[in-house]
């Protein structure tokens, strides 16, 4: 990478958008970054909030690169057969280029343009990399702002976290400490109400209080996340498929929660199930 032309590039974009060098502001690139190769393949811009990363010299500038199309062939030409072209490199180098080689084999079965798709990515991860060095030698933090978590009857705000930027500063200790506000809020709800069932990653039927006791250690990431699914027969009778409407309230009377924590050691996830069977027909 030329560090000078991806230097200028950045400096070229903060005059255009002054938010740039902050969390939000990376975010948003980053994501732009990322809509670049979707808007290829949907012909919908509508994910590129920096609309700059269109024209080539930004777009290759962020990769440290002069804005010649020689290099998209390239990496086309390289992601078609990575481990190939590096049979003589540092092994290093060969163990990136066994991951994207195993990752090829997504592409292929379906029926992408896979050495297309690949490039995109490799492209995608370079510019991240840049980006992320970008931040750490800036001390920019990664948080975009704060979100509302919702559930049942309680709520609480925390830091929304851009998980393609690296924790910098007290972002882990920020983090950390939203992880037991949402730890809090789960127990606190699951408590008052009679209507769910629980369950741990393995489908072992739990307790609320085994739960409770599992989550007294220290736990540095957590996010709760509910499902509230109207499940009808496939066409064919055979399996269930969802119709995307649900007279319950997702929010308020969801069917399903889980509740994923992350300790230094461990991660584990905690279901709670809606004790209406019929929100579940295959059981019947």
């Amino acid at each position: 990478m030329n560090r000078q032309i991806f230097d200028q590039t950045i400096t070229d974009l903060e005059k255009v958008h002054p938010e740039l060098l902050t969390g939000e502001g990376l975010s948003k690139l980053l994501w732009s970054c990322m809509g670049k190769s979707l808007s290829s393949k949907t012909k919908s811009n509508k994910f590129i909030e920096y609309k700059e990363v269109l024209f080539p010299a930004v777009y290759y500038g962020l990769l440290g690169l002069e804005a010649d199309p020689l290099f998209l062939e390239f990496g086309q030409r390289f992601m078609a057969d990575p481990k190939g072209w590096t049979l003589d490199a540092p092994e290093g180098v060969k163990q990136g280029a066994e991951y994207y080689h195993n990752l090829s084999t997504v592409f292929q079965k379906s029926g992408n343009d896979m050495s297309t798709a690949m490039a995109d990515m490799f492209f995608y991860h370079s510019i991240r990399d840049n980006i992320q060095e970008l931040q750490k030698n800036k001390g920019i933090s990664c948080i975009k702002g704060k979100r509302l978590i919702e559930l049942l009857n309680g709520s609480i705000e925390v830091h929304d976290f851009c998980d393609q930027l690296e924790l910098v500063g007290n972002d882990a200790e920020l983090m950390e400490q939203d992880a037991r506000k949402i730890v809090n809020l789960f127990l606190s709800e699951m408590t008052q109400t009679n209507n769910y069932e629980y369950e741990d990653e393995e489908q072992k039927t739990v307790s609320i209080g085994e739960i409770f006791e599992c989550c007294q250690t220290r736990i540095i990431e957590a996010g709760i996340y509910t499902e509230c699914i109207n499940w009808v027969k496939s066409s064919d009778g055979f399996g269930w498929v969802s119709n995307g409407v649900t007279e319950h309230d997702p929010v308020k009377d969801p069917t399903k929660i889980t509740l994923h924590i992350e300790t230094e050691d461990d991660t584990k996830s905690f279901h709670a199930i809606h004790v209406d069977k019929s929100r579940f027909p295959w059981n019947e």
